[in-house]
């Protein structure tokens, strides 16, 4: 395989070179998004070599099959590119950076049960880049990091492995992801712009105009790796405080007797409101993890992120809320806790989509279990198997034989197929009086306070308490004037 470098030439000629098919690209971590990225990285006319240790993941990529079946555009751009030959599939991780121009990383990071930053993957996938890798190579970590990683232990051992020098002998770019499963191509290729901070201004440049020409949303360049590695963080955290802030609002207007996803479309109708949305819970594999990146490293640096550990507290109360909501709906309709069926409807973190890491699904079984409920699942995006083995239930197939066997149903995905319900149909087929837990608000708040005054409903939603479906008064008089 013929090698162009890249590293330190211009803009212009890295585009040429790029839109030519003379680069070769290795993205080492074949996931949900190392997959689709490597797809984007051959659509923009690179040559590209999948690096994955899971060898079934390579035989299946090498043979055009596709094991992400929820993620557009893969499956066909997957057998172009596997009969064209422009991607190809490796578990030989130093042969890979031997053969490639542009080295991509995108290997899994987490945390740890005691919230310390898992980036083993990382170091050992760097291990084995340093080994195999020549001199002109572009090394970009794409896997989400706490900041700082980049400059430190990945230059550490990339510089120990290879015996070359970083920003000298090669270029070495944090550029972070910014895609979301479902979406992960047209994320890449056209909905964002790419980030990117290098080592040094040779690294910024070169990756900067690699990018260039591969996404339409064009290029920004930060300072260095340690603000590209902020960036995506920061992106991150902020969506998990403001949706603790969404769910503390969600409590208050239970007490207060309104309507919270009213109130925040209203006040989202500013330009300087921008009130996410409350739930269930925060689940995910990013946006739950983040924080601890941050306070991770802020310990370390003598500060502790208050506002930070403040929402971390609010958001994993949420899944004890919900099992608080389903004890006050059985309590009204004089049903104990223990023996009553209790059907969970979605296990996913995310609505439309196969991924279950940090579900708050998982939680609010838990404690169900613990109360004796006989609790039951439905999610049209998992198995039978997969259900039992990850959250230790029966999942019942049907959808509407999932609702008939419900004492209480708990909705706590917004897949479609629940958000398009017909929940007049729904209740009807429920035993009498039908419960309904909604952790995700996915029914119209007008067709609900119909089937609550007409008895056939007892319901309780996020931010929705029975005072607001049944228009009870609230003495405000002996409140504000106490």
């Amino acid at each position: 395989m013929m090698k162009m470098k890249i590293f330190g030439k211009s803009k212009e000629e890295i585009k040429e070179l790029v839109k030519s098919g003379k680069v070769t690209v290795a993205v080492y971590g074949l996931g949900k998004v190392g997959l689709p990225l490597a797809l984007a990285y051959a659509s923009a006319g690179n040559k590209v070599i999948g690096v994955d240790i899971n060898e079934r993941i390579v035989e299946m990529v090498n043979s055009g099959r596709n094991y992400l079946p929820h993620e557009p555009g893969v499956d066909e751009l997957l057998r172009e590119f596997v009969n064209n030959k422009r991607i190809t599939a490796t578990t030989r991780l130093e042969k890979a950076a031997k053969e490639s121009d542009v080295i991509s990383i995108i290997v899994p990071t987490g945390i740890d049960e005691h919230g310390k930053p898992e980036l083993n993957a990382i170091y050992s996938v760097s291990e084995a880049i340093g080994r195999g890798m020549d001199k002109g190579t572009l090394i970009i970590l794409e896997s989400t990091v706490p900041p700082g990683t980049t400059e430190g232990p990945v230059r550490a051992i990339l510089e120990r492995e290879s015996g070359l020098k970083a920003g000298v002998d090669f270029g070495l770019v944090f550029s972070p992801e910014r895609v979301k499963s479902g979406t992960v191509l047209k994320d890449f290729l056209e909905n964002y712009p790419k980030i990117v901070g290098g080592i040094n201004e040779k690294s910024t440049l070169t990756a900067a105009g690699f990018y260039e020409a591969i996404v339409k949303k064009g290029v920004i360049t930060v300072m260095n790796a340690r603000a590209a590695e902020a960036v995506k963080v920061f992106e991150g955290v902020y969506r998990y405080v403001n949706i603790a802030l969404a769910n503390e609002l969600a409590l208050l207007s239970e007490l207060l007797g309104v309507d919270v996803l009213e109130i925040i479309k209203a006040a989202n109708s500013q330009p300087y409101s921008h009130i996410h949305f409350p739930g269930a819970g925060v689940g995910g594999h990013c946006i739950p993890v983040y924080p601890f990146f941050l306070k991770f490293v802020s310990e370390a640096l003598g500060l502790d992120l208050r506002f930070v550990n403040l929402s971390k507290i609010i958001n994993e109360a949420m899944p004890s809320h919900i099992v608080d909501l389903v004890i006050e709906s059985l309590n009204e309709a004089k049903k104990p806790i223990n023996g009553s069926k209790i059907v969970i409807f979605g296990l996913t973190f995310r609505g439309d989509i196969k991924a279950v890491e940090r579900s708050p699904a998982k939680p609010i079984i838990n404690r169900l279990k613990y109360l004796k409920g006989e609790i039951y699942a439905h999610d049209p995006f998992l198995t039978s198997e997969e259900v039992k083995n990850e959250f230790g239930v029966s999942k019942i197939e049907d959808l509407w034989d999932a609702l008939q066997r419900a004492d209480c149903a708990v909705f706590v995905t917004d897949h479609s197929i629940y958000r398009n319900l017909d929940l007049e149909k729904a209740v009807s087929l429920m035993k009498k009086p039908a419960i309904i837990v909604d952790g995700r608000n996915i029914f119209d708040l007008n067709k609900v306070r119909k089937l609550v005054n007409e008895k056939h409903l007892i319901y309780r939603g996020v931010g929705r308490s029975k005072s607001l479906l049944e228009g009870s008064e609230i003495n405000f008089e002996n409140i504000l004037r106490a």
